[in-house]
């Protein structure tokens, strides 16, 4: 155990939480506390929580002033990492004789926490920011990445235990595995993981652990990513019982059942894959910040994405499913732990003045700018639906400009895609001097910012587009075993694509335009659609009972869910060319390259650039294209000299 760390109130066998944690009358004569102006820049508020012998007894403490440049152990403190809940300000703490609202889950969180025979220092947000206040909550959250990386300590808090038998199983079989597990003196206690693993009842297995641990609320929320990661120390606890969080992680991603296609790890792997990313982004920042040696030694063993990276547009990718209350926070609780920007270019600071619409264009704006490239374009997904309670229905929903990407895909129903430009190897700087080049404007925008202006050129236009792409699950084990087959190699590409043509186009339209040469080479449709139905790890609808029915969704490939189409290449009318295309393209949307983009887009022309007839102003003109962007695409090339590419300037709205 480190230095400071908070111990736990309660006995780690218990079957029901400690307490009832029912709501404590207030004090009538207690004023509501009022928070202080904070003395510094680098000042936090570290919540002191006195001792108690009776359980269920009011919580007490006080608040004191902590500078984060004070490296002094004993006046260090533990952060707590929870869930607010829906129930908010619904009990008190009593602060230095006035009351202070919380929630339920806090309130239950600091009774489990609470020591018998001295005070505890704990960081807790619903206590030491003054939530009423924008200008301080604006530059605590701009410290939060430094909050939780000077912590002793991170305790996650996931609830109370509520005494179901697959709930005691589920801790059982963490703690049989575990280094250490709490026991009843409060201490860590290493032979008790021993002393669990002789019980006969109740032992647990990793679905006990998917069921009961995977799904509390706190694996879905946004803002436990960042603190995760930054995080010197962490353990994790539910009521009473808790183990390290480097053990919880090896009893999950090192199980033999990690990546089985069935049973409850298929179904659960989302909360299986947001524990895998938050381990190994939590690895690279260590290593990054020299804490390398507090990283556990069997981390190589856990497989990594291919996109695991801190760039800053792959953070926001990883976490764009998780919840956050506030939308504007799917960017401001993450950016501290990212890189490929200055954090301290003022374009990035945190500023809850701004709405979610604004700040997700300006974002945008400023990042493009900053890097110099349209990478953040390979992010828009206008594909998404969300489920309407008010008409009882799916309905497609964005309100951003079309350049701008919705980081917040928690209200969609579509899985977390990997980008086409996650497939290619990154640019070398001497790449990026000649495509992103000071003398190359790279773009402007319209005096509103809603409009992107940018050069590019035409490379086609759609002509017929296949079905969505997509493998019914009863169907998912056709491709490995044709790959282990006998047949020779040198027929099998041939194979997959017909497979392939089964699923996506039943009247056998692209086929004929499939060219064997390309199988091997990167980047091309043939290449992709050759690689894709390797891994099915999640379905489209686990909550459908006739599974077999639907879906099957292949996270590493960038296939699913799109469709192929066949294009006209610009200025020549004897050839066909293969593309992979987002869900929603239409036929007559335009193929384009956009200067200083590494990956094609497919956009749609907008009816400021028709005429009264209907017929499209731009093919031979110079007139600027009005259009929307509807997604990146993979695009097999024509020969290069066969034709000129037709310049443009693309007016984005």
């Amino acid at each position: 155990m480190t230095t400071g760390q908070i111990t736990i109130t309660g006995l780690p066998g218990s079957e029901v939480a400690i307490g009832n944690n029912a709501l404590l009358p207030s004090r009538d004569h207690e004023p509501s506390y009022e928070y202080s102006a904070l003395s510094y820049p680098d000042s936090i508020r570290v919540f002191v929580l006195e001792p108690s012998a009776d359980e269920e007894g009011h919580l007490e403490g006080k608040i004191i002033e902590h500078r984060l440049s004070d490296s002094c152990a004993e006046l260090g403190y533990n952060a707590l990492s929870y869930v607010w809940g829906k129930e908010k300000d619904t009990h008190w703490i009593h602060v230095e004789g006035c009351q202070l609202r919380i929630g339920k889950n806090l309130d239950s969180a600091l009774r489990q926490l609470r020591r018998k025979d001295r005070p505890i220092r704990l960081w807790v947000d619903a206590v030491c920011i003054d939530q009423k206040t924008v200008n301080e909550r604006n530059h605590q959250v701009q410290q939060m990445r430094a909050i939780f990386f000077s912590a002793l300590e991170t305790i996650i808090y996931l609830g109370d235990l509520m005494g179901g038998n697959t709930e005691k199983s589920a801790w059982n079989f963490l703690e049989r595995r575990a280094t250490w597990a709490m026991n009843q003196n409060r201490d860590a206690d290493l032979a008790l993981p021993a002393e669990r693993e002789k019980m006969i009842d109740f032992r647990g297995e990793i679905s006990d652990v998917e069921i009961e641990v995977l799904e509390r609320p706190w694996f879905r929320r946004l803002w436990v990513f960042q603190e995760v990661v930054v995080s010197k120390v962490l353990s994790i606890q539910c009521g009473g019982r808790r183990i390290s969080w480097d053990d919880f992680c090896k009893t999950l991603l090192l199980s033999p059942r990690c990546d089985d296609r069935y049973g409850f790890s298929f179904e659960l792997s989302k909360k299986t894959e947001i524990v895998r990313d938050m381990f190994q982004i939590r690895c690279l920042y260590q290593e990054l910040h020299v804490r390398g040696h507090l990283l556990p030694p069997w981390r190589s063993q856990v497989q990594a994405h291919q996109q695991n990276s801190l760039h800053v547009l792959n953070v926001l990718q990883t976490a764009r499913t998780l919840e956050a209350s506030d939308p504007r926070d799917k960017i401001f609780g993450l950016l501290g732990i990212c890189s490929g920007i200055d954090l301290n270019d003022q374009r990035f600071a945190i500023d809850y003045n701004q709405d979610r619409e604004t700040l997700y264009t300006r974002f945008t704006r400023n990042i493009i700018s900053a890097t110099k490239s349209y990478n953040v374009l390979s992010y828009i997904d206008h594909d998404l639906v969300k489920y309407d309670e008010y008409v009882g229905r799916e309905v497609n929903v964005h309100s951003l400009p079309s350049w701008v990407p919705d980081w917040d895909l928690s209200r969609w129903t579509r899985h977390n895609q990997p980008t086409v430009l996650s497939t290619l190897k990154p640019e070398e700087d001497l790449e990026k001097v000649k495509s992103h080049s000071p003398s190359n404007d790279i773009c402007e925008w319209d005096d509103s910012g809603q409009i992107l202006i940018t050069p590019g050129s035409v490379i086609g236009r759609v002509d017929i587009l296949t079905d969505e792409i997509q493998i019914r699950s009863d169907a998912e084990l056709e491709f490995p075993q044709l790959r282990d087959s006998e047949i020779p190699d040198e027929l099998k590409p041939h194979r997959v694509m017909t497979l392939w043509t089964n699923y996506v186009d039943p009247e056998d339209v692209f086929h004929r335009f499939l060219d064997a040469k390309k199988y091997s080479e990167k980047g091309t449709v043939e290449h992709h659609l050759l690689a894709g139905a390797r891994k099915m790890v999640s379905w489209r609808n686990n909550n459908n009972t006739d599974s077999l029915s639907f879906a099957a969704i292949d996270n590493e490939s960038i296939v699913d869910g799109r469709r192929i189409a066949v294009y006209q290449p610009a200025g020549i009318h004897s050839a066909k060319g293969l593309a992979i295309v987002p869900r929603n393209t239409n036929p007559e949307d335009l193929l384009v390259d956009l200067r200083g983009g590494r990956v094609p887009f497919t956009i749609r022309i907008s009816a400021e650039s028709y005429d009264a007839d209907g017929d499209y102003l731009s093919d031979a003109s110079d007139d600027p294209v009005h259009c929307r962007l509807i997604g990146e695409s993979v695009v097999n090339r024509m020969a290069e000299d066969a034709t000129s590419p037709q310049e443009k300037v693309f007016m984005i709205h």
